[in-house]
């Protein structure tokens, strides 16, 4: 989803704060010359109806529609992002019920590359040309339809991931133009945690310890808790595990579950790039060893999902922060634009 797309999507939030949706007013047997749009203040807005805009100024006449052409492209937006998630789910299930055919493929491929290099010298004859270019042609296609195929089935789950994490950056930035405040007093926070974590008895190796622990040791050490979340600065979902280089601290309860494991960068800016560094590090050597998956949680999932394998899998720290920062950015500018047309709207 492009970020002009959701900018628009963004100011619905807000409009519809300070002006009704058409559904939203009774106007039948209404004889009153003003807009039946109602104010923030719950009263009735006081200018002239437009002929126009019918029973609405020209300033909520003209919201309304801006409402109704960002919901329209809204809609087409989860349309087509419900598409290609069928789309992509549907051709993965393909191919993984091919996976034993793909296992005798792989199975028999490796037979005939063993003949190939055991009948080198006789492949190189001048009357076996045809059948050394053939062979060169078969081992390439071969090993270009298996990996075709690992390529669909990781990607088709990639896919669905973008278009959650696009839905949930919606849901961000609807809430974040309503106070741009709010973005600054989240940062603020995280910094005067990070500078009260520092102070606390951990090896600079950290601990394996689960979210219940840490919070604990959080309120054990005289930090406030109550209706705080602990936070993953990688989500258990791609490969994070439970493990204090990985927590970014104790934040609202509130925002952790309306952005859930859609938005790793916003975390992984947050907290900084030496300690996301850190995190990515201690997922991979959780990936790498098989005796720390256990440290990776369920969450409600029927297997653990490990970095290596997950949609960080390629990133390093500095690649997350930097998608942290960018999206930060966009929220920023949400928020300032919104501001802008609200007093040119005002004025």
């Amino acid at each position: 989803m492009s970020v002009n797309t959701t900018l628009h999507t963004s100011a619905r939030v807000a409009e519809m704060d300070a002006n009704p949706s058409p559904s939203s007013v009774d106007v039948e047997g209404d004889d009153d010359p003003r807009c039946v749009a109602h104010t923030k203040d719950g009263g009735r807005c006081k200018k002239k109806r437009s002929a126009k805009h019918g029973m609405y100024c020209s300033q909520h006449g003209k919201l309304i529609k801006v409402q109704e052409d960002v919901e329209r492209r809204a809609r087409e937006e989860r349309a087509r992002e419900e598409d290609e998630i069928t789309a992509s789910t549907e051709l993965a299930s393909k191919v993984d019920a091919m996976t034993k055919l793909f296992e005798e493929l792989t199975t028999k491929m490796e037979e005939f590359k063993r003949v190939v290099v055991a009948r080198d010298d006789v492949l190189r004859g001048n009357k076996m040309n045809t059948i050394r270019r053939a062979t060169r042609t078969f081992l390439d296609n071969g090993n270009a339809l298996i990996s075709a195929k690992e390529t669909l089935a990781s990607s088709a789950a990639d896919v669905k991931s973008a278009c959650e994490r696009d839905e949930a950056f919606r849901k961000l930035l609807l809430k974040s133009v309503e106070n741009e405040r709010q973005q600054k007093e989240l940062e603020n926070a995280v910094k005067e945690a990070n500078s009260r974590i520092k102070k606390l008895q951990i090896s600079r190796d950290g601990e394996f310890m689960s979210t219940s622990r840490y919070r604990e040791f959080l309120r054990e050490s005289g930090i406030d808790v109550e209706g705080l979340d602990v936070f993953h600065i990688i989500a258990c979902s791609h490969g994070g595990p439970d493990h204090t280089h990985n927590y970014l601290f104790a934040l609202g309860s509130s925002f952790n579950r309306q952005i859930g494991d859609q938005l790793d960068a916003l975390n992984c800016f947050l907290a900084g790039i030496e300690k996301c560094n850190k995190a990515v590090a201690i997922a991979r050597k959780v990936a790498e060893n098989e005796e720390l998956w256990k440290h990776v949680a369920l969450r409600g999932r029927s297997r653990r999902v490990l970095f290596t394998e997950g949609i960080h899998r390629n990133k390093t720290g500095n690649d997350l922060c930097r998608e942290g920062e960018k999206l930060m950015r966009d929220l920023r500018t949400a928020a300032r634009n919104e501001r802008k047309r609200a007093e040119v709207m005002n004025s």
